[in-house]
């Protein structure tokens, strides 16, 4: 028998069956009185009935499936999801508290006067014991020869996505813009997570560090795992069996989906910066077959902002 209980509990040391297991049979044959769900111009099914269809799909996929593999592909989804979930649901957090407790004043602390200061590190701690925790659930593919590449690919991505703040400087522009510019992302960017709030030099030091750490290896996984790990593999087979598609096997379908989801993950002076790197990324992708490539495209990526950010004072961009 395979151990069922450390599966079910989120363990991520299991071990798979002896190949002469016994399996229940189920019958993959849908009844015969099972009809579609179909749409008339008297009254269209609509959103819910196309959930139900997708879910009666999953349904029947899974009957006919070991409950051993069930409980493997869900220890698979835990480890690839709840990371991100997590780290989305603090963003959330602070999303929520802020207009409570922010008090842009000198005389306020400084969780008041910007509290993402107090949230990032309690994030990024959390996440960091989450990978640690499924860690063993995880296959990354390293390549030396993606390795190199992917660098490349970081430092031209986001080299588009700074490109337009650098020309909001070059040339020569004030205050807000509107318009295409703003859609394209040319902007001052001045206003963000700024470590300045602190006074003493080493807690400004210990904030900057905090927010690499954050940026460069919680971001980088904790995305890559969720957008490439899991969703790719899901938006290309979403009946339930989505852990039997190989990682990079690539569609229209995805790169559309997992694109666009990616936009909208950031700030809308972002969305044409990251187009063009979730672009990127999806290449990478594909054609390397390997997750370790995507995460050290945006380690690389997001170190390669943090420097330019020190180095610019555009704190908006964090």
């Amino acid at each position: 028998m395979r151990r069922w209980r450390g599966d079910l509990q989120g363990s991520a040391d299991f071990q798979p069956a002896a190949s002469g297991v016994s399996r229940i049979a189920f019958s993959n044959k849908v009844p015969q009185d099972a009809q579609p769900c179909r749409q008339d111009a008297d009254a269209p099914c609509g959103i819910p009935c196309l959930c139900a269809a997708a879910g009666f799909q999953m349904v029947m996929r899974l009957l006919v499936r070991h409950p051993a593999d069930v409980a493997d592909d869900a220890l698979l989804t835990r480890a690839h999801v709840v990371p991100f979930a997590v780290f989305m649901g603090f963003m959330l957090l602070l999303q929520l508290l802020a207009p409570f407790i922010a008090w842009d004043h000198p005389e306020a602390p400084w969780w008041r006067r910007d509290p993402a200061h107090l949230v990032y590190p309690v994030q990024t701690l959390v996440c960091l014991v989450l990978l640690w925790h499924y860690r063993r659930a995880y296959r990354f593919a390293p390549s030396w020869k993606w390795s190199l590449i992917a660098m490349a690919f970081g430092w031209i991505g986001i080299g588009f996505w700074l490109l337009p703040t650098w020309l909001y400087d070059h040339w020569g522009l004030e205050g807000r813009t509107d318009g295409w510019l703003r859609w394209l992302g040319v902007d001052a960017r001045a206003k963000g997570f700024d470590p300045h709030v602190f006074t003493h030099p080493l807690a400004i030091w210990i904030a900057v560090a905090f927010r690499l750490l954050r940026a460069v290896v919680v971001v980088a996984f904790v995305e890559e795992l969720f957008w490439r790990g899991f969703l790719m593999r899901y938006v290309n087979c979403p009946d339930g069996d989505f852990w039997r598609e190989p990682f990079g096997r690539p569609t229209w379908r995805s790169y559309g989906v997992v694109t666009l989801l990616f936009m909208l993950a950031h700030s809308p002076l972002d969305y044409a910066g990251a187009f063009v790197y979730g672009s990127l990324t999806w290449l990478l992708c594909i054609w390397s077959r390997s997750l370790a490539a995507c995460v050290l495209m945006h380690a690389v990526a997001n170190l390669t902002m943090g420097i330019f950010i020190l180095k610019t004072g555009k704190y908006g961009l964090w």
